[in-house]
């Protein structure tokens, strides 16, 4: 992996949009929550870090990129993408950190030679999922890093043995 500290960073908040995201166990709601986290996030890393870029993946059943590596200095486009994402349907933890993988394959394909710091930021409550611990493993061993933020409106809510063993 590249040490955090000298090179940009390409960061993929990655959101569970499943029906579960919209309870109000966690006020307004765990996915209105876990935007702002990420909000707070964005915008820190924008102005420690003008190189950096972000992208947004959102999983349900199934993964999907929101936005493609996006420079941060796009701070209103990349906010007004947050802002838009919704929940719906079930929930399969594994699809997130594909399609962030996508993401990051699609780039490399792109920028071979360009050296990048590479995170995942996945906000979830951490229930379902086919297999996300054979992504994640996949996912580190290629020098990623993940960080993973747990939402819920008590310990009992989210998975976080699971979520653990995911980051």
């Amino acid at each position: 992996p590249c040490e955090e500290g000298s090179l940009p960073h390409d960061s993929v908040c990655v959101f569970d949009v499943s029906g579960s995201m919209a309870w109000k166990d966690v006020v307004p709601c765990r996915l209105d929550a876990g935007k702002k986290a990420a909000e707070v996030y964005i915008r820190r890393r924008a102005a420690l870090s003008p190189g950096d870029r972000i992208g947004i993946v959102t999983f349900n059943r199934h993964g999907r990129i929101v936005l493609s590596l996006t420079e941060i200095t796009r701070l209103d486009a990349i906010l007004m993408c947050l802002a838009s994402i919704r929940a719906t349907g079930g929930t399969d933890l594994a699809e997130g950190l594909k399609a962030a993988n996508s993401l990051f394959a699609q780039d490399v394909a792109l920028n071979p030679t360009v050296a990048r710091y590479r995170r995942i930021l996945m906000l979830t409550d951490g229930h379902g999922g086919s297999d996300p611990l054979r992504w994640a493993t996949h996912l580190k061993n290629a020098g990623v890093l993940i960080e993973v933020i747990g939402i819920g409106g008590n310990t009992s809510e989210v998975d976080e043995q699971l979520l653990r063993r995911v980051a």
